[in-house]
C-alpha cells in the first residue's frame, strides 16, 4: 500500500520520510552483508521447548531478503522510544506532524478480531477522560513496550530470544506495577494461561510453520488463522488433543504473504501469536 500511494518502494520511504526526518541514526530496513552495523545486530534465539537454539546470527544474510511490513526494520531501544513517543504525542515529534490524529485514533481502535488488539498496536484499559488508551506492542524476537499517555509514561523490555521465560514473567511484573488490565473481555488467568504457551516455528516462513502449544490435561482446542482485518483464512483443528505438546501445520495455499494472526482456544481460554508469511 506504502508503494502504490508513494510510487516509491516501501523501505525507501519510510527512510527517507520518517527514519531520516526523525533523526533514527541506529534504524534502517535492510542489512546488507558489507553494513558496518551488522556486527552491532543482535543474534536471536528460539525456544523449541528443549532449550534455546541460535535463530539466525548477524553474520549471516537477513532471514526475509526483502522488506515486510512486520519485523521489516533494525532499531535500537532509544530509536524505538521516538517512534513510541511520536504516537504518545498525537502524531507530532519535535514540532513535525507525522500522523493526523484521526490515524493515531483509527490505529488505536480494535479490530473485528480480538477487543483488545488494535492495527499493530496491543491495547490495555484507560478512562474515558483520557485521549488515547494505553498501549504497546510485543514482537516474536523477544521484545516488549507499554506506552500510557496519560502518564507520560513508557516501559521497554528487549532480549534476544523468542517466547523466553523472562519474557513472560515481565511482562505479568509490569503489567502488575503498572495497573494495566486488558480490555478485552477474554478470560486472562496468567496461571491457567501459561499452560497453552502457543508458539510456532519457523516464523517468518515461507511455505509451511508447525504450530506447538502445551496443555495440562485432555480437552477439546480449536485452533483458526487470521489475517489483519480480523477475517478467518482457515481452521487448522477442532477436536480433541491429548495432554501434552500438540501440534498442527498450517500450509498456506492461495495467501498472500504479510502478517497472521494464529489463535487458539481451549477449556474457555484464549491466546493468539502473531505469524509472519513471507512470499
Amino acid at each position: 500500500m506504502v508503494s502504490l500511494v508513494s510510487g516509491m518502494l516501501a523501505e525507501d520511504y519510510i527512510q527517507s520520510n520518517i527514519i531520516d526526518v526523525l533523526k533514527l541514526d541506529d534504524t534502517f530496513c535492510n542489512l546488507t552483508m558489507d553494513d558496518s552495523r551488522r556486527e552491532r545486530v543482535s543474534c536471536t534465539y528460539f525456544d523449541n521447548g528443549n532449550g534455546y537454539y541460535k535463530y539466525w546470527d548477524n553474520s549471516w544474510p537477513q532471514s526475509i531478503s526483502y522488506f515486510r511490513g512486520c519485523g521489516g526494520m533494525y532499531s535500537t531501544v532509544t530509536d524505538y522510544a521516538r517512534i513510541l513517543e511520536m504516537w504518545m504525542d498525537m502524531g507530532i515529534a519535535d514540532t513535525l506532524r507525522f500522523l493526523t490524529p484521526e490515524t493515531v485514533e483509527l490505529a488505536l481502535t480494535p479490530t473485528p478480531l480480538k477487543d483488545n488488539y488494535a492495527m499493530h498496536w496491543a491495547l490495555f484499559g484507560g478512562s474515558e477522560q483520557e485521549s488515547l488508551p494505553k498501549f504497546g506492542h510485543g514482537g516474536y524476537d523477544g521484545t516488549k513496550a507499554w506506552a500510557d499517555p496519560g502518564n507520560d509514561l513508557m516501559v521497554m523490555y528487549f532480549t534476544q530470544s523468542s517466547q523466553n521465560s523472562t519474557l513472560r514473567e515481565i511482562i505479568g511484573v509490569v503489567e502488575n506495577a503498572l495497573g494495566y488490565e486488558p480490555v478485552s473481555s477474554v478470560r486472562d488467568n496468567p496461571e491457567e494461561l501459561s499452560d497453552l504457551l502457543l508458539n510456532n516455528y519457523p516464523n517468518p516462513f515461507s511455505s509451511g510453520t508447525t504450530i506447538k502449544f502445551n496443555i495440562d490435561k485432555p480437552g477439546h482446542a480449536i485452533i483458526k488463522i487470521y489475517n489483519i482485518m480480523g477475517q478467518e483464512i482457515e481452521t487448522l483443528a477442532n477436536g480433541q488433543f491429548n495432554a501434552g505438546i500438540n501440534e498442527v501445520q498450517w500450509i498456506p495455499n492461495d495467501v498472500p504473504g504479510g502478517m497472521y494472526f494464529v489463535n487458539l482456544e481451549f477449556g474457555g481460554y484464549m491466546q493468539t501469536k502473531k505469524l509472519i508469511l513471507g512470499k
